[in-house]
Formats: structure tokens, sequence, C-alpha cells
């Protein structure tokens, strides 16, 4: 799987310096999506939906995915969403604030 960085997703995880499991959290979240084939596997992962509490955001950020990088509850997720080509995943934003702090006009790409 091929990820792709926002710059959005980038200026958000520099706040994870002081969340030191948190930032563990998301290497290790990292390592796993990179092993998948496409999205669709990682949807159908037992542990991503399980320990990473994988899920479907609602109403206007019905596009997005997210995953909890606290695994033991907590607020502090990774904000995802598929492209076009079934082997790429675009990390979007780091939602400090159990998506309280996202929303999709924030989202910028670096070819903007």
């Amino acid at each position: 799987m091929n990820i792709i960085y926002t710059k959005s997703f980038d200026n958000t995880v520099k706040k994870l310096k002081k969340h030191t499991i948190v930032a563990n959290n998301l290497k290790e979240l990292t390592e796993k999506i990179i092993i998948h084939n496409s999205f669709n596997e990682i949807e159908q992962n037992p542990v991503m939906t399980t320990i990473y509490k994988f899920h479907q955001l609602k109403h206007q950020n019905s596009e997005f995915y997210a995953f909890n990088l606290e695994k033991n509850g907590g607020v502090i997720r990774l904000i995802v969403m598929p492209t076009t080509i079934e082997t790429e995943i675009i990390f979007v934003y780091i939602s400090y604030n159990h998506y309280k702090d996202f929303t999709p006009d924030k989202l910028r790409f670096y070819d903007e």
C-alpha cells in the first residue's frame, strides 16, 4: 500500500512529539497499513477494526475514515481517505479532539 501525505497531516503530526505513546502507535499502524494490498483489505482486517477501531466517518465527513491512535479509547485519531487507486491511501489529518478539530475545508494537499 502506498501512502500519500497531505500538508494538513504533516502540520498536525508535529504535535505528536508531546504524545510519545501515540506517536509510536502511529508508526506501528503505518507499518501495518503498508503491508496491505488494498484499501478494501484494511476495511476487512479484524486487527484494524478491533484494535485501531477503523471506521468510516458520518454525515459531511463520510468520504473520510479514522483510526484510533490511542488504542484504549482516547480522542486522538488518524483521519484517512481512499483514492481512486485501490493500492493508495491518503493520510489526511490527525485529530486531537475526537474530530471536533477537523472539517474537510481544513484539508490541504501539496499541489495546492
